[in-house]
């Protein structure tokens, strides 16, 4: 069955398994050199997840599956990290092939954990929502969400590119607002 909420996923998995993954996840915090750059990849992460929540709520998407969209958004800049310090790859280079190619990381990874196909686009498309083949909502939420986060100010130029995010249930204002909030928030959980 299709597990597309964090309570289904901790049930799914086992307490065991998320004991594990806790466990990977700290003591790679530990030893990895990139730290910094992973905390800053789940800072952001977080945000956009609380953010997709909050505006999936608002346009029709399932709060939860929003939310496990932008945890997961940037989950392939995690992998090649990992993979780019393991071969002692330069910084430039690093940078330049995660901005290519985050996304089809994070595709795969979700391929393997067998995650539902809306999750899936989420995050292959959340640069590009247009060329999702279905999904349409969950990836063009993920994209704006990234974008207002990297930009709060283009929130109107976005528009243009989610064409089924109906925006006229979305308070501009009221998301500006909660950005400060939710980044508190996310900063706080690490």
């Amino acid at each position: 069955r299709q597990v597309t909420s964090l309570q289904h996923a901790i049930v799914f998995i086992g307490f065991k398994q998320m004991l594990n993954i806790v466990t990977a996840y700290s003591l790679n915090k530990i030893i990895m050199k990139n730290s910094l750059e992973i905390k800053e990849i789940l800072r952001h992460s977080l945000m956009c997840a609380f953010l997709a929540k909050r505006i999936g709520a608002s346009v029709g998407l399932d709060e939860e599956e929003a939310f496990v969209c932008g945890l997961l958004h940037d989950i392939g800049k995690t992998i090649l990290y990992t993979l780019f310090e393991e071969y002692d790859v330069d910084t430039q280079t690093t940078e330049r092939l995660l901005a290519s190619h985050h996304p089809q990381a994070g595709s795969l990874l979700t391929i393997k954990w067998q995650l539902p196909e809306m999750v899936r686009n989420a995050v292959r498309f959340h640069h590009a929502p247009e060329k999702a083949s279905h999904d349409h909502l969950a990836a063009e939420i993920v994209f704006l969400c990234n974008s207002l986060l990297h930009d709060p100010e283009s929130f109107e130029a976005l528009e243009t590119r989610c064409p089924h995010i109906d925006f006229s249930r979305l308070n501009l204002e009221t998301i500006q607002e909660e950005l400060e909030t939710i980044e508190n928030t996310a900063s706080n959980l690490l």
